[in-house]
């Protein structure tokens, strides 16, 4: 009887986590069902809600973008840099005798990262809209990929965080913009 109550609970538990799983599964499928099906349309036939819209971006004061210099209405960019470490951790070989043996964990930290953005106009053939980006979702376009190391004067100027422990000494700087144009 107390071993049937054991597996009771066994069972409660994973039915609830089942049903826990099933329901993030269902909510976003219809998240995406409902981001895929929202139509595109022209800026003259805007309304009110969620909209996908294309079109070309105007600005009276552009940005510049932090790495790439590049005229935009938005960037984002970030700094990682490689690190490693070795550590030694005890185990059993197969004769149950204890040895040690070097472990090498290998990664990237972000050391550095930011952006900005403004308000933009967006305009089509069939007329122009003000927009706001925040909290849109921005098909932005590549402007800066590149990796070096601390004989670069890229690595610490346009970086001046302190190196991570344990570094490679390689950091990738990344951007992405929404042009002007």
């Amino acid at each position: 009887s107390v071993l049937l109550d054991q597996y009771i609970w066994v069972d409660a538990v994973a039915f609830g986590l089942a049903a826990l799983l099933l329901s993030l599964a269902m909510a976003a499928w219809r998240r995406r069902r409902f981001l895929t099906d929202i139509p595109l349309m022209d800026i003259k036939d805007i309304f009110i809600g969620w909209v996908h819209v294309r079109g070309l971006v105007h600005t009276d004061s552009p940005l510049n973008s932090y790495l790439a210099g590049e005229p935009c209405v938005y960037y984002a960019w970030s700094v990682t840099e490689d690190w490693e470490r070795r550590t030694m951790e005890e185990y059993v070989d197969r004769d149950g005798k204890k040895k040690l043996r070097e472990k090498i964990e290998r990664g990237a930290a972000i050391v550095a990262s930011g952006g900005d953005r403004e308000i933009f106009d967006l305009v089509d053939q069939t007329g122009g809209v003000k927009v706001s980006p925040e909290g849109a979702d921005l098909e932005t376009v590549p402007s800066f990929s590149r990796s070096c190391g601390p004989d670069d004067d890229l690595y610490f100027g346009m970086c001046p965080a302190p190196e991570v422990n344990d570094t490679l000494h390689v950091r990738h700087f990344n951007e992405s913009v929404l042009p002007v144009g």
